[in-house]
């Protein structure tokens, strides 16, 4: 069925840490290259691809395909395209925004279904008073935050983190953001108060309160991580991860908890 993308166990084994894998399922290679990824809601994912952004249903046997609306165009040819989705919890909706589109579009998401509401030639985002905008040709964004600084930025999360365009973990401050000596790629998602999933080669290195503190725990993955989307819920979360190999792209959902 190709509106629906089947899901199928796997097991990736967690390092030490106090997070157990509850269950972990996997999709084949899905077609196009995936920039972005959110959870708007507890059976719900966002994929934000190079040309479309795709509402799925997480069923019990996969991912079943709600609605599709293509980005605007003309679509650039960048090599290494970025994209960012922007959820607007309280209005139902979503703002989407890649390095080849020349706009953003804000999306609503009711009844299971995308329908455009406006374009924007930025995307709106906290503490950005002139919004995203991505550098032409690239996958690096553009902005001045309030408590992040100046860009450019290779992923942004709305609770104050970032990645910066050098690879580096940055957290927000009063001063303008502070960074760390913490190698991170392109997947950002914030799991909790002091909780963050952070893509790249190693573990995501000290806490950032307590730089004498180890890493939390790593998951490691067949491939490379190029997006992450995380929803918790006191000691319950989700991770979902665009994980990229020689086969393609494939999504890995995997809900976590707090304790054995």
């Amino acid at each position: 069925d190709p509106m629906l993308l089947s899901l199928v166990p796997a097991g990736p084994a967690a390092g030490p840490g106090p997070l157990s894998v509850v269950a972990s399922r996997r999709t084949p290679a899905l077609e196009g290259r995936v920039l972005d990824l959110a959870l708007p809601a507890e059976d719900r994912v966002l994929v934000l691809y190079d040309d479309a952004l795709v509402l799925y249903r997480l069923e019990d046997d996969g991912l079943a395909v709600l609605s599709r609306r293509d980005l605007p165009g003309p679509l650039s040819a960048v090599r290494f395209p970025g994209g960012t989705i922007g959820l607007v919890a309280a209005e139902g909706s979503a703002w989407a925004l890649t390095s080849r589109s020349p706009r953003a579009v804000l999306f609503g998401l009711d009844g299971g279904r995308l329908e455009e509401r406006e374009q924007a030639a930025a995307l709106p985002w906290p503490g950005a008073p002139h919004g995203l905008r991505y550098r032409p040709g690239t996958n690096l964004i553009e902005a001045t935050l309030d408590d992040l600084g100046d860009g450019p930025f290779l992923r942004l999360d709305p609770r104050g983190l970032a990645v910066t365009a050098e690879g580096r973990l940055r957290l927000a401050s009063a001063e303008g953001g502070r960074t760390l000596d913490v190698p991170a790629g392109s997947g950002l998602a914030r799991l909790g108060t002091e909780l963050l999933a952070v893509a790249g080669p190693d573990p995501p290195g000290p806490d950032a309160h307590d730089p004498g503190r180890p890493p939390v725990q790593s998951l490691p993955v067949d491939g490379s991580v190029r997006a992450l989307a995380g929803r918790g819920s006191g000691a319950r979360m989700r991770v979902v991860a665009a994980v990229e190999e020689e086969r393609g792209t494939h999504l890995v959902l995997m809900d976590l908890a707090v304790g054995p």
